[in-house]
């Protein structure tokens, strides 16, 4: 928009300036005509780039999809899983779980857990260990940085 002005007061004042030297009148019109349209024809122009940059991201996108370049999450089932569950009985569900195999209460122990975010990347955890009773009420307080959304991560696999 400053250019498109600037490209307006600069022809207006040129006009102005240089008056007696028009001989038609026409000339004038036209060239103050298409410097005040030149806004519109500029926004145009950065729209239509937009609208192409947008269709080429989809593009890459779909083509991300198509030839499987997406990175996949961890399964959300372990190989370890399958000692809690009995599978002769189906269940609606699906099988169903045996209940001596399941723990009795809720509580949470981590011992010497480390994480980070990709590969590469330092740990973003180092050694962390706790332990959480049944029924306990927790809370993790911390200044900025001092990882709690990456406890939080860790706990769910987010």
């Amino acid at each position: 928009n400053i250019l498109s002005f600037v490209v307006s007061v600069s022809t207006a004042v040129l006009v102005y300036w240089k008056r007696e030297s028009f001989t038609d009148l026409t000339y004038v019109g036209v060239a103050l005509n298409y410097s005040f349209v030149l806004p519109y024809f500029l926004s145009m122009f950065s729209m239509v780039v937009m609208f192409l940059a947008t269709g080429a991201t989809s593009l890459e996108r779909v083509l991300d999809f198509i030839t499987g370049d997406v990175p996949q999450e961890p399964p959300w089932t372990l190989p370890t899983d399958a000692a809690r569950i009995n599978v002769g009985t189906k269940h609606e569900h699906g099988n169903k779980n045996d209940a001596d195999a399941w723990p009795r209460e809720g509580k949470l122990v981590v011992k010497h857990a480390s994480m980070r975010y990709r590969p590469g990347l330092p740990l973003a955890l180092k050694d962390v260990s706790f332990e959480i009773a049944g029924g306990e009420k927790i809370g993790v307080v911390g200044r900025t940085g001092a990882g709690k959304s990456s406890l939080e991560a860790l706990l769910f696999r987010i």
